[in-house]
Formats: C-alpha cells, sequence, structure tokens
C-alpha cells in the first residue's frame, strides 16, 4: 500500500505539475507556426509534467503536418487515464484492511470460546483479557490500514480531479490555438 500510496503521490503533487505555469502562459501569448518553437522548448524543458507533454504532442502534430486536435485529445485521453491510476487499488487495499481487522476480531473470540488456552486457562479471566486485547489491537489496525487508505486516496483523487481540469483547459486551448496549423 505504501508503495502505490507513495508513487501516485509523487507524480500527482510534484511530476504532474511541473512547468503547467509557464506552459499556460506560452499558449496564451498566441502561438502560431512561427512560435510554436516556442511551445517545444518549453515541452522539451518540463520532460514528463502533464501540461508539457500535451504540449510536445501538439508540437509533435504541428512538425508532422498531423491533425493536432486529435494529438492533443490522444495525449490528454492518456493522461486522464494516468490520473486515476491506482486509485481504485487503494480502496481496495483500504477496504481489505478493514476486514482483516474485523476477520481478527472474530479469530481471537472464537479462540476465547472454544480454544485450548494451556497454562492460561490456569487463570481465572486470563484468556478473555487475552482474547479481548488482540481483538481489540485487530480492529483498530483494520480501522488504522482502511483510514490510511482512503485518506490517500480521497486527497489523489482531488488532485486528479484538478489536474484533469487542468489538462482539459490546456487541450481546448491548444486545439485551439494551433488546430488549424496542420
Amino acid at each position: 500500500m505504501a508503495t502505490i500510496a507513495i508513487g501516485r503521490t509523487s507524480a500527482l503533487f510534484f511530476v504532474a505539475p511541473l512547468g503547467a505555469r509557464e506552459v499556460r502562459a506560452a499558449v496564451r501569448e498566441g502561438l502560431d507556426s512561427a512560435a510554436t518553437h516556442t511551445l517545444r522548448a518549453l515541452a522539451d524543458a518540463g520532460g514528463q509534467a502533464w501540461l508539457a507533454r500535451l504540449a510536445r504532442a501538439a508540437s509533435d502534430a504541428v512538425a508532422e503536418q498531423a491533425p493536432v486536435d486529435h494529438a492533443v485529445e490522444q495525449a490528454a485521453t492518456e493522461l486522464e487515464f494516468e490520473s486515476v491510476a491506482g486509485l481504485s487499488t487503494l480502496r481496495a487495499l483500504g477496504l481489505l484492511g478493514v476486514a482483516l481487522g474485523l476477520l481478527g476480531a472474530t479469530w481471537e473470540l472464537i479462540w476465547m470460546l472454544t480454544g485450548d488456552h494451556g497454562l492460561l486457562g490456569l487463570v481465572a479471566g486470563l484468556p478473555e483479557q487475552v482474547a479481548t486485547r488482540a481483538a481489540v489491537q485487530a480492529v483498530a489496525n483494520g480501522l488504522a490500514i482502511g483510514w490510511v487508505a482512503f485518506s490517500f486516496r480521497s486527497a489523489l483523487s482531488r488532485r486528479a480531479r484538478r489536474l484533469r481540469g487542468d489538462v482539459g483547459s490546456l487541450r481546448d486551448l491548444l486545439a485551439g490555438r494551433l488546430g488549424g496549423l496542420a
């Protein structure tokens, strides 16, 4: 769970928004066929930032004399799929953590009622006390895992929604400004 949460957090909070302000500014300044080299330079400098990848797709389409609308739409669709990657896994892990916590509590209570307690049975009430502590610990662990997974999922989902909005607005802007160049 930690690998998924850290990987998605890194992608959505640190890699995706890099260079967004510069790319938006370059597109808004009014790109024409003579200024597409500026867009390409910003896209190359932006690396794997999402808006830079979108700008790179547009400038590649202009350079290849391909339809810009299609290239930008394809890149935006790939980014939208990437934005939700791992969110369902985090949800499933959260549900699994809660379920396993309840299963652990059930297991401990079954042991308390039916198990062979060995030397613990010699002390009155000790098996019940041990089983109750273990059951409470299992439920607490399950709820903690669920809370962490759902918290990460919620934060990543909000961030992904915001990034999809940014990608959509830049997609529309690029298609509008560069659509007639191909």
